[in-house]
Parts: C-alpha cells; structure tokens; sequence
C-alpha cells in the first residue's frame, strides 16, 4: 500500500489514529432528516417573537427595526442580542410558538421512515432546546451560513434530509441528498439552482 505520509511510520500510524478518534467522536446515525426552527418548523421568527413580547414593543418599533434589518443588518442584529440578554432565562427556557403542522407531518414521516430527526438552527440556544424538548428531538445552535460545519462537526450520516427556508442554509442543503424547501413569492427565486433537486412548498 502506498503511504501518505512522508515522514516516518509512526507518524502514519498516529495520523491514522486520529482520524479514527475523530471518527468515533461523531454520533454515527444512517439516516438523519434536518430542520430549520424559524419559518419551517415555526411559522415565525422566534429571536424577534421573543423580544416583540417580552418588551411589547409596539408597531411602530417592529417597523423601525426591520427598516434597520434592512440598511444596517449588523446593527440589527447586535440588537437583537442586546434586547435578547435582557430576557429573564426562565422566560427564554419556556418560550414557545405555534408549529407548522405540515412541516411537524414531515418530520413525521421521516421518522417512520428510519431518519433521526434534528433540528440545525440559528436561533438562540435557549430558543432552539426548547422546541426541541416540546418535540422529543436533538438539536444544534449554528452561527449563520454555518449549520453544515456545525453538524459535520458533531454526526456522520450517509442519508441526509433537509427541510428549510433560509436561503443562509445552502451549505446544509448542498450537502443534502433529498430537500423540501419552504418559499413565498419573494424567496422562489433565491432557491432556483435547486429547481429539480428539491419539494418546494408554498408558505
């Protein structure tokens, strides 16, 4: 056999080694079907739901801050994380919201099909455990553009399932062997490479 390495033996033999512990450290599941939280599983956004409630911000504020979400999105954002630390973690530890019954269907289709559902999301963790708990499944809190580096992190899988909204997932999604993508009107487009390769569901 040819050797990789170009130092010694041993050194193949350790280089080996860890890629073996690196292997064995990952949760080894065949088949795995993904879910975003907010806009797919949720009909909403839960980061902004919970701030909107828990401060009772009126409408004009929604309206001040989605214009900032859209000129200044890093602004918005750290914002968001701001108002987000200030919530009492009981509060952020119950919060739910209204699930989409037909994504909730999907989910549950792939389970009597032999997939291990898990929800990947950019929510806050609090916010993600939480509708993972009401829904008796794992989770994992990615940053944005991340969720496959996150999850490849963490499981290895040869069976792949995702279901989203976020255009922001099209690192999960390429790696995905089967997808349902949830789009509106607005987002149709932004997902159109997947055209062929995908369920697309109106919202």
């Amino acid at each position: 056999n040819t050797k990789l390495c170009k130092n010694s033996e041993d050194d193949c033999v350790e280089r080996k080694m860890s890629k073996e512990v690196a292997l064995f450290s990952k949760k080894t599941i065949s088949k795995i079907a993904i879910f975003d939280l907010d806009g797919t599983l949720y009909f909403e956004n839960s980061h902004m739901k919970i701030i909107q409630q828990y401060y009772t911000l009126g409408f004009v504020l929604i309206i001040i801050l989605r214009v900032i979400a859209y000129l200044f999105p890093v602004v918005h954002m750290m914002l968001l994380n701001i108002l987000y630390d200030g919530i009492d973690i009981k509060y952020k530890s119950n919060f739910l919201l209204p699930f989409r019954p037909e994504i909730i269907a999907i989910l549950k289709q792939k389970k009597e099909e032999g997939f291990v559902p898990i929800i990947v999301s950019n929510a806050p963790f609090e916010l993600v455990r939480s509708a993972a708990l009401q829904l008796g499944i794992d989770f994992l809190q990615a940053p944005i553009g991340n969720k496959a580096k996150v999850f490849l992190g963490r499981y290895f899988s040869e069976d792949i399932f995702v279901c989203t909204d976020n255009y922001t997932d099209k690192d999960i999604l390429d790696m995905a062997d089967n997808r349902v993508i949830l789009v509106s009107e607005k987002t149709r487009k932004m997902f159109s490479e997947y055209v062929g390769r995908a369920l697309f569901i109106n919202k």
